[in-house]
């Protein structure tokens, strides 16, 4: 799971890296801020892989984050088998990273499928006062 989030991570930025190039070269020097609208359009048309990639990263996101929340589920009732206390109190350690981690993950992929819908939301602003 967290191999596919990098994956989808990597997907998501190269896809950003299109849109946000495909704007640039749009501007002309001496035109100011205004923008060819053709090739804006063809960002647009572009913009759901974006989305897209996002939405894919936040959900292998969230499926590494379950797994590792599941590992600390696993290795808090390991604690009472061992008779060694250190041991015993470095495993609980672990169980502790373990679900701060998969805490921490879960937040990181519920907002990549919040910027994701935020992704889709602009281009689609975007998109009608383009065609308007």
């Amino acid at each position: 799971a967290a191999e596919r989030a990098r994956s989808a991570a990597s997907a998501a930025e190269a896809a950003a890296v299109v849109v946000e190039d495909s704007f640039k070269a749009t501007s002309r020097p001496g035109n100011g801020s205004k923008v060819d609208k053709g090739t804006c359009l063809e960002v647009l048309e572009a913009s759901p892989e974006l989305a897209a990639a996002m939405r894919s990263a936040g959900e292998d996101v969230e499926a590494a984050a379950s797994a590792v929340s599941e590992l600390s589920r696993c290795l808090v009732p390991a604690c009472g088998t061992v008779s060694d206390g250190d041991l015993a109190d470095e495993i609980l350690q672990a169980a502790y990273q373990c679900t701060s981690q998969g805490t921490s993950a879960s937040h990181v992929g519920s907002a990549c499928g919040c910027f994701a819908d935020e992704i889709s939301q602009t281009f689609r602003a975007i998109g009608s006062e383009l065609q308007a």
